[in-house]
């Protein structure tokens, strides 16, 4: 009676480490449990007159994996928490200066210009911890006048998460 027991004890073992091999076989094949890209390259089309507060929409999509900026708002909208990186190429023209603010949130986390000096262009990167759902976007410095973006200038992010369970 005792090896009885202990035989169907060992079988329900067995029974219970095949289940869990199975498994993680099953996920090795099928590659990561769960595995989430976000990335976007956007440009203008056009040529831009910027006033007041306006958010620059870069509507010529070339990337948009994950649908997590919309080009018809200029908004980029975290779909999940991380670090994310942007960054912005631009020029002025017709116009002495150009100045933009990359916001999150409505909170100025970088400040952008362009003027004479330098070659009429200009680059800003960001590296942003953002939560599920922050909005991130660039809009012309409200303080000063109207300024014109040129177009075919781009503004971009990348970010990949990976995640598995063991």
């Amino acid at each position: 009676m005792f090896r009885w027991n202990r035989w169907t004890d060992l079988k329900q073992n067995f029974s219970q480490y095949d289940e869990k091999i199975e498994k993680c076989v099953k996920q090795d094949k099928n590659g990561p449990t769960h595995v989430t890209q976000v990335a976007f390259h956007a440009r203008l089309a056009k040529s831009v007159l910027l006033h007041g507060a306006q958010t620059v929409i870069f509507d010529k999509e070339i990337t948009n994996i994950g649908k997590a900026y919309n080009p018809h708002t200029g908004l980029f909208k975290a779909p999940y928490a991380g670090l994310y990186f942007f960054s912005c190429t631009l020029t002025k023209v017709h116009t002495p200066y150009l100045r933009v603010q990359l916001m999150k949130n409505e909170v100025e986390v970088q400040l952008g210009h362009v003027e004479r000096s330098n070659a009429d262009a200009g680059s800003m990167i960001a590296v942003l911890y953002l939560n599920a759902g922050d909005i991130v976007k660039l809009h012309h410095h409200p303080t000063f006048g109207p300024e014109r973006i040129n177009g075919h200038w781009s503004f971009s992010q990348d970010i990949s998460f990976n995640r598995y369970i063991i």
